[in-house]
This record gives C-alpha cells, structure tokens and sequence, in this order.
C-alpha cells in the first residue's frame, strides 16, 4: 500500500472506540495547556494581533465560530487562521518531541471550528483530534531530523496534514475524498526556519490550521489531487526532503501504539520561549539560587550545545561566518554573538535566556517582552557569554530517542577570583525522561489565566471543562469561557 492510502484508510476506518483512554487524557491536557497559552497570548499581542484580525475579519463571510480570548467570530476558515498564530504567538505551547514540532497550535484550531460550525460532541472533537495528531506525528517521522538541518519548520510542514485529515473525519469524507485532502495539503505546506523569532513564526501554525481545514473542504467539493502526492517520485517527501529516502515504517504502526498514548509525547512547556533554551534556564536558575553571583563576581561564561538547540537559535552560525555543521566531532567550536533586539527574537537566544535566568533566578512571560530585552542592566550580563557547539556532547545526545528530549548542554561560568562553576544537563525538563509535576502545570495554567485576567473561577472552570471533553454534547460551555 501507499502511504497517501495507509493514511487514508487509518483515518476513514478508526472508530473513537478506538482511540484509547491514555492518549485521551494527554490529549486534554495538551488542549488545557493550548489553551491558556492562547489566553494569555491574546492578552499580550497588542498591535500585531490586531492588524491580522482587521485584516481578516474585514473579509470574513459568515461569522460563527469562536475566537479565542475575544467577543467577536469568525468563519471557520479564519477562526483556524487566528487561533492557530495566537496559540503559537508566545511560543509557549507544547512541543510533540519525536517530531521536534507543535502539533496542538497547528491541528487543533481547525479541528476546534469546524466541530464548533457543525455542533459535534466533544468526543467527536477529541477523538478526530487524537487522530489527526497521530496522522501529522506520522508524517514527519518519517523525515525527522533531515528537514531540520534543511531549514524548514515541522510545525506548519506536518502540521497540515493533521488539520487536513481530522477535518475531513469530521466533515464525514471517505476514504478517495481523504486521500484528495492530503494531496492538496501536500501542495500547501510551508514553513520557513529563518523566521524564527519573528511573528511570522506563529503564522505558520496558524496558515497550517485553515490550509489543512481548507484542503479539506477542497475534497469534499470535488477538488483533485495526486492520491500519492506525499509519497511519489516527486511528491511532498522527494521535495522537502531534497529527494533522499525516507522511513515508511512509521505509517505501518498510526496508532499501534498511539502518540498521545505514548507518554511525554506532548511536552508540556515550563518556560514562555523556545525548547531549546530550557536547559539554559535551569542551569541558570541552579547557579542563581545556589551562589547568588553578582555580575562583578564573573570573568566569563561558556555555554556548550549542540545542533539540537542551535539550529533555533539566534546565534547559529559560527563565529568564522560559516554554517551550523551537523556531526561535528572537532574541539569546541564558537558560534557567532547575536543579541536579541525584541522580545520575540529573546525566545531564541542562549545568551539573553541564561543570562535572565543567572541575574534573576527566573524566566517568566514579562521577562520576554521588548521592555525586558532592551533593560540596561541585562546587556552586560549578556557580554560574558559565549555559546559553543559542542561535538562531545551532540554525539551523547544522538544516542537517545527524540521523545527523551536529549538537548544536552553545559553552562560553564569562570569566576574572576579562579574558581569554575559547571551544571550540565542531558534531558530538557518537561520531556519524557523528566516530566513535569502536576503543581508545575497547574502553576503554568494559573500563571497563564492571571495574565489573561481571567477570573479564578473562569481558570478552574475552563481546566474543568476540558478534563470532561469527552462528555460534552455541546461545546458551547467551554467555548463561553474561553472566547471573549
């Protein structure tokens, strides 16, 4: 069998018997964290946020579905759109680790408008969410990690093809219509690394959610594709994966055993920025906590990583000009210094994440705004870093499985006075190695609806609602509470 019909068939044949009880549960915290993060997200978006829903609700015909954090609605179309940016906005959303990608933010949205346009259950939801997460999970296993070292994002390149293929569950399409929706999606994906720390970052989680949901109202009106676009000789694959093999295994286990069934494989995170600065933070946090540095105390710092984290990073190429060398095995090699100017550009850098979490012993949503960037008091802490990629520990971290979050790091500080201060971390904490507590997450969700504003009910009721998804006839009791 193709892949294209592998896919197709999983999805026109699964029933929501099907999808177990585990993958269930992780789906809904996964949906609880999305949508705290999308909270606080539209509080704190300001004039972005607002350009693109003037742009969009200026155009939009038939307004009825439900827009996160705000009064007024949308089409379903554009209700994807706007969700699917506002969930990514923060970058403060889970991440699916075997895929090194946000699955939730990309899929969801669009599953979310249409059950809403349609009046479904929330079983309904859930189940063709699991399923459509599973589809995209799939998808880029089976090219991870090429297309990261080829500059793309995973988010909007997988992530389209699960809105594609939990849309078309819930609009009732068969197997041939399934099949048309994923190869329209295949013409449709997109994504781009070098925005990284820009607001297009966001979109492309947002174009993923109504491209795939769009794809599949396509199918359903009669619109063609190649049934094997994803798999044939100049498909989706021989295009992003610069015409090398890829892995068919993984479309041989959809949902044997399920992703979300599989447990940290949506990792929950603790800090408002990219994953790839958790260790930095941690370690930082230790360091703060435990020595109370004072900044005349420090000679200089050492960060040492590998492409893992890198590659996302603001400082990605070498201090020589050239490019991230993936598999390099020489002595420590010095990246290139590049400081963020805006809070957004601060999710993705070392130096200004380690340096917030050393002076402050913390790392919270106000700490990754313009303001906070552009502090005086933080730039010369800043000028003592220098980050490395480091081949000893990229060559560690490559013996682990992706879903154990191996982002291995270590932060060395040299004191003025001689002295050497070394914390080094393997796992990134909030992946399946080192999972976060419950009081972490729960901290995250109350932090998340006070900047928000949201009332303490409104946060226990909207954590309330989501646990029984499942159970609801109507989604219109959690729509209530999250919408404006």
């Amino acid at each position: 069998m193709h892949v294209s019909q592998k896919i197709s068939t999983f999805v026109a044949t699964t029933r929501d018997a099907d999808v177990p009880e585990a993958a269930l549960r992780q789906a809904k915290t996964g949906i609880t964290d999305w949508l705290f993060v999308a909270l606080v997200g539209q509080a704190q978006s300001n004039v972005p946020l607002q350009g693109l829903c003037k742009q969009i609700l200026g155009t939009a015909a038939h307004p009825k579905c439900a827009l996160i954090g705000r009064a007024d609605k949308a089409s379903e179309n554009h209700a994807a759109l706007i969700n699917g940016y506002v969930g990514h906005l923060l970058d403060y959303d889970e991440t699916c680790p075997r895929v090194r990608s946000h699955l939730f933010t990309s899929t969801f949205p669009a599953h979310l408008a249409i059950a809403e346009s349609h009046g479904m259950s929330g079983r309904e939801l859930l189940s063709s969410f699991v399923i459509g997460h599973e589809v995209a999970m799939r998808v880029g296993e089976a090219m991870t990690p090429g297309w990261i070292r080829a500059g793309w994002h995973g988010t909007s390149l997988f992530g389209i093809f699960g809105a594609a293929a939990g849309c078309a569950r819930l609009m009732g399409l068969d197997e041939g219509q399934i099949r048309m929706a994923l190869g329209l999606a295949a013409s449709m994906a997109s994504g781009l690394a070098v925005n990284f720390g820009s607001l297009t970052k966001p979109l492309h989680a947002g174009m993923a959610a109504e491209r795939g949901l769009f794809a599949a109202q396509l199918a359903k009106n009669g619109f063609t594709a190649n049934p094997n676009a994803l798999e044939s000789s100049l498909g989706f694959y021989h295009a992003y994966h610069w015409g090398e093999a890829v892995e068919e295994e993984p479309f041989d286990f959809l949902g044997r055993p399920w992703g979300l069934e599989t447990p940290g494989m949506s990792a929950i995170k603790l800090y408002p920025c990219c994953h790839g600065l958790t260790t930095n933070i941690e370690c930082g946090i230790r360091i703060h906590n435990r020595d109370a540095l004072r900044l005349e105390d420090i000679a200089s710092i050492e960060i040492h990583s590998q492409p893992k984290t890198l590659c996302a990073m603001l400082s990605k190429d070498y201090a020589d000009g050239k490019h991230l060398q993936w598999g390099y095995n020489g002595p420590p090699r010095r990246m290139k210094t590049k400081f963020p100017e805006t809070g957004t550009q601060a999710k993705f850098s070392k130096e200004y994440a380690f340096a917030r979490a050393l002076k402050d012993g913390q790392v919270r949503m106000h700490q990754m705004t313009d303001e906070a960037v552009q502090d005086s008091d933080i730039r010369p802490w800043m000028e003592k870093i220098q980050v490395f990629h480091n081949g000893e520990l990229e060559e560690h971290c490559n013996q682990y499985l992706e879903e154990m979050g191996p982002h291995g790091e270590r932060m060395v500080v040299h004191l003025k006075n001689g002295a050497v201060i070394e914390e080094e971390e393997i796992f990134i904490l909030g992946m399946a190695r080192r999972p976060l507590s419950l009081e972490d997450v729960r901290h995250k969700y109350q932090d998340c609806g006070n900047m928000a504003g949201l009332s303490q009910e409104n946060i226990d009721k909207i954590i309330s609602l989501v646990t029984e998804l499942d159970q609801l006839d109507d989604l219109t009791p959690l729509l209530q509470h999250v919408s404006g």
